[in-house]
């Protein structure tokens, strides 16, 4: 193994986290590493600890104004030269080996994709969930299925390891306009490139849960958020993606069909405690309303969304 691997590191106010990223870094038992890390407009001194490690050649530091996390992720993508790419979150944790196993496996296993075990945390709670399967296949059907599937292979982008070549020969960014998705897009977007995809049975990221982000907001929110409506517009997106690949590989069209009704419900479950009414919410309505019999008589979804998407579909 002697592939320049390019970790990719959006920053925004992660000072606290940031001496324990390093030493996680630092004891990567993969050490051809370039380390880029987008200082997406701190203000809480981020940006003066990222400088000191410009002393050290492993790391690139860029910095821009605050223009949101996928912005700066593709800042990052901009200036990778390694032959691999895995996108990193400062707050999280990860194994010493995490970069050497996502490595090994994608350069035995000749797949274009590989995705790793993973768990989530509370700072006070600890541990809550944990994550580990093994899978070689070139069924992208089933990869689909287990992105969208919460609690499986997943969306995120941390517990997997790219190729830079298929990212940048298919123009692959991330959307500047989605805050809620734009993960889950970029992922299924690659996967249309794909031949091959690996899971490995380690578990080997770990994920740190907030009550921060734009969905987790929601519980205290007292008005409806227009971005929780771009979790909506990703899947969208997705579904066209898919559909443009089928040159290369015939998608099921249905593969997102549960997982957009799960998303259509949520949200007008959401916009009718807050009494938020639009166009979206109106064809996400219709959507639920055709998808029904789908509701009621599929397994994936249990009787509480089964009576919440009756309330909410009329």
């Amino acid at each position: 193994m002697n592939s320049l691997v390019s970790v990719i590191v959006p920053i925004y106010n992660e000072s606290k986290y940031l001496d324990s990223f390093f030493s996680m870094l630092d004891k990567q038992t993969y050490h051809k590493l370039e380390v880029i890390m987008i200082d997406d407009g701190s203000t809480d001194g981020s940006l003066m600890m990222l400088n000191k490690k410009k002393r050290d050649s492993k790391y690139k530091i860029i910095h821009q104004e605050n223009c949101g996390v996928s912005a700066a992720r593709n800042a990052g993508i901009k200036h990778a030269s390694g032959k691999f790419c895995v996108f990193v979150d400062a707050d999280d944790q990860f194994d010493d080996c995490y970069i050497q196993y996502l490595v090994t496996a994608i350069e035995k296993s000749n797949a274009q994709l590989v995705s790793c075990g993973y768990s989530e945390f509370k700072i006070n709670e600890g541990e809550i969930f944990r994550y580990s399967q093994k899978n070689s296949s070139e069924n992208l059907n089933f990869a689909v299925a287990k992105i969208v599937t919460h609690h499986e292979m997943g969306s995120a982008l941390w517990n997997k390891i790219f190729k830079t070549e298929i990212i940048l020969k298919n123009n692959l960014k991330f959307s500047v306009d989605i805050a809620v998705g734009e993960d889950l897009l970029f992922v299924i977007s690659y996967l249309t490139h794909v031949k091959k995809w690996v899971e490995i049975p380690y578990v080997l990221y770990h994920y740190q849960l907030n009550d921060f982000g734009t969905m987790q907001n929601y519980k205290t929110a007292k008005e409806f958020n227009q971005n929780w409506l771009t979790e909506w517009k990703a899947l969208k997106l997705a579904q066209i993606h898919l559909a443009s690949a089928e040159k290369r590989y015939v998608f099921d069209e249905n593969i997102l069909h549960a997982k957009r009704l799960r998303v259509a419900i949520k949200l007008l479950g959401r916009s009718k405690q807050m009494n938020y009414k639009s166009k979206e919410i109106f064809e996400l309505r219709q959507y639920v309303r055709k998808g029904l019999i789908t509701v009621l008589t599929s397994k994936q979804f249990p009787p509480k969304q089964v009576l919440k998407a009756l309330l909410v579909s009329f």
